[in-house]
């Protein structure tokens, strides 16, 4: 695995998983540079990881909105996904009592959507009955080229990812395009 921050295995596999996943390396370096004396300190400094990402994916998402304005939709819609996958990874690290948290995710969620509605109109938030209860979920529809309905498959993903982690992987797109929504 590469090893940004060589003694901290925890912040390099979100480092790799980042990269993995879309995002730019010369803004993952700019939002893991300013915190390399923290990760020494192993989890004391996820508060500094947040920030510091947080930093980054909202000046993606700035970008994103001045391309969306001069009409480079395209752009604007790539600039969004990036900045849910910064944001999406570094709240993960965040203690699930920061205040902060919540709000964070809700940023990346934002962005996420507005790259749905520019570059990816086939992926829909849905929710999914469960127990009594309803989980959260996106479809992307597959489009079969004989027209027929295509099966679905739920994937549940556990441990700390979320549905963001699975959508930024790639997965969901290349069911898709073997036929399977």
């Amino acid at each position: 695995m590469f090893e940004y921050f060589p003694t901290n295995y925890i912040w390099s596999l979100g480092v790799a998983a980042t990269l993995n996943s879309g995002g730019a390396i010369d803004e993952v370096d700019r939002a893991c540079r300013p915190i390399r004396e923290a990760a020494e300190k192993g989890d004391a400094g996820t508060r500094d990881l947040m920030l510091s990402w947080k930093k980054v994916a909202d000046q993606v998402a700035d970008q994103a909105r001045e391309a969306e304005a001069a009409g480079h939709l395209r752009t604007a819609g790539q600039k969004f996904f990036r900045s849910s996958v910064y944001v999406c990874q570094a709240e993960r690290m965040l203690s699930s009592e920061d205040p902060d948290r919540i709000p964070f995710y809700q940023q990346g969620l934002d962005a996420m959507q507005k790259s749905f509605d520019l570059i990816d109109p086939a992926t829909t938030r849905v929710s999914i009955p469960f127990e009594g209860a309803e989980l959260p979920a996106y479809f992307l529809k597959a489009r079969r080229p004989d027209g027929s309905p295509a099966p679905t498959m739920i994937m549940w993903n556990g441990l700390d990812s979320t549905k963001e982690h699975m959508y930024t992987s790639g997965w969901p797109q290349e069911m898709a395009e073997r036929g399977i929504s």
